[in-house]
């Protein structure tokens, strides 16, 4: 019984020093100042939605699948 509980408490041992070393607060983040990401050329941006995409449409066409889905289901 006394080797299993050495094994038992070496594994305790273990998985609490694994767990304070990954979640060390003094953790260094490097970052370089000299890296920036350049703005997209015009060529490579998306164009303006048409209007037919406004968020009202997606409204709409909710609604509209309401009623159709009552018409449906009135007609059983």
């Amino acid at each position: 019984m006394g080797k299993e509980s050495s094994r038992i408490w070496i594994g305790s041992w273990l998985i609490v020093t694994l767990l304070l070393v990954g979640c060390k607060d003094s953790s260094v983040i490097y970052q370089d100042a000299s890296v920036q990401i350049p703005a997209l050329p015009q060529s490579a941006r998306q164009p303006e939605p048409p209007p037919e995409c406004l968020p009202s449409c997606l409204q709409n066409l909710t609604s509209w699948r309401a009623r159709s889905l009552k018409v449906l289901t009135d007609l059983e």
